[in-house]
């Protein structure tokens, strides 16, 4: 809990350090983004590693804001499980859907349908996403506008 309260402090920070932009510098976050990394790391992203027998990772991934205050994420993961002496790959596509909101023009919250909630900053073409998993391990994405 405590990582999460100083990652939201830290996110509230950065996005309120310019609380005095002029109207025509309001940031729209609606349209459509790239995933660039997780936890500050390319892709692919091991999201989990069991010893050499399993791992599954991201390995690209697209965020949509739309105007009606609704996203879409679609996510490729590949599950690679090690079985000797081969190996199986598998490759799937997530979608996940949800509402946003957007806070003090920068500032972004998404409640996603199946519960999970994700807290960042939006830039003119940059927005840093933070989800707090249920072992309380953070995961911060960051995504390109297109």
């Amino acid at each position: 809990m405590r990582r999460f309260l100083w990652a939201a402090a830290a996110v509230m920070s950065a996005a309120c350090s310019d609380t005095a932009a002029p109207q025509s510098d309001k940031i729209d976050p609606v349209g459509t983004y790239s995933l660039q990394s997780i936890n500050d790391k390319a892709l692919p992203f091991i999201l989990i590693e069991i010893s050499q027998s399993y791992s599954l990772y991201q390995t690209w991934g697209t965020l949509t804001l739309n105007a009606n205050k609704t996203f879409i994420e679609r996510d490729s993961v590949r599950e690679v499980i090690v079985q000797s002496p081969s190996a199986q790959v598998r490759d799937t596509m997530v979608t996940i859907t949800g509402t946003w909101l957007a806070e003090d023009d920068s500032v972004i919250t998404l409640t996603q349908s199946n519960g999970g909630f994700l807290f960042g900053a939006a830039r003119k073409m940059t927005m840093t996403l933070t989800y707090l998993a249920s072992d309380n391990s953070a995961y911060t994405y960051l995504y390109l506008k297109k």
